[in-house]
Order: C-alpha cells, then sequence, then structure tokens
C-alpha cells in the first residue's frame, strides 16, 4: 500500500522519500485525487460500467487487459532482470 501511495504522490516507487507519516499520505491522496478527478472507483468496476452505460446510452465495449498475465503463462526472467528490478526498488 505504501509504495502505491508513495507513486502516486511522488510518481517514484522510492518509499516514503520525504518521511511523512502514513496518515498525512492518506491525506494528501485524498486531496489530490478530489482536486484532480471527478469520480474515482476502488471496486465493483463492473457494477459501475454497468450503471454508467445504462445512464448515458454509451455503447458496451471490451477493454482488454494490458497490464496482466492473463493467459495464464509462466512468467520467466533473467538474471539481470531480477537484479534491474531489484534497484528500482
Amino acid at each position: 500500500m505504501e509504495t502505491q501511495l508513495d507513486f502516486l504522490l511522488y510518481n517514484m516507487v522510492v518509499r516514503n522519500p520525504y518521511a511523512v507519516s502514513t496518515k498525512e499520505k492518506i491525506d494528501r491522496a485524498l486531496e489530490l485525487l478530489v482536486r484532480h478527478f471527478e469520480v474515482v472507483t476502488g471496486g465493483h468496476h463492473n457494477e459501475f460500467k454497468d450503471r454508467l452505460t445504462k445512464i448515458t446510452g454509451w455503447e458496451d465495449k471490451d477493454m482488454p487487459r494490458m497490464n496482466s498475465n492473463s493467459k495464464g503463462n509462466e512468467l520467466i526472467f533473467s538474471k539481470p532482470e531480477i537484479e534491474n528490478l531489484h534497484n528500482c526498488v
């Protein structure tokens, strides 16, 4: 959770670069969401999509997930790739 908050707040994966408390980070994240987004969903995405398409009359389009391994294929990483990922964290 904190790494996701850090990325949202600071656009980096570094954990807590400004040494603020978790409460301060959550308050800031909520402030940014309210200020910059009109609609934020935190789950039940299909229900939200169904209601929105009924209200607006928009056509329902299937949007493939691009950031997941939906085929269930085994992921194989090389040693340099793992080292590079480790250095990023």
